[in-house]
């Protein structure tokens, strides 16, 4: 099943299926971009879901971190690595 194979495994957000948990494992960028990302909430080891991917080619993602929804941009979460236990 795709869910087993994709567990213990890190990749970019924007290649995380909708509807899988996953967990903020690091930000690859400058301290400029690095900042951007923590004030969206998205701190290393936060709890995420990619709820949707938006329009038909795809170049937002809707993620759900506790109770908020954040719209990303895909260019954005190619940078967030997360890993899915």
């Amino acid at each position: 099943m795709r869910n087993d194979f994709l567990r213990n495994k890190t990749l970019s957000l924007s290649k995380l299926s909708v509807g899988i948990d996953a967990y903020v494992s690091d930000l690859v960028g400058d301290r400029s971009f690095r900042s951007r990302v923590l004030g969206f909430g998205l701190n290393i080891g936060a709890k995420l879901r990619v709820e949707k991917a938006t329009s038909s080619t795809n170049e937002h993602l809707i993620i759900v971190i506790g109770n908020s929804r954040l719209v990303i941009a895909r260019e954005i979460a190619e940078r967030i690595i997360v890993s899915v236990h």
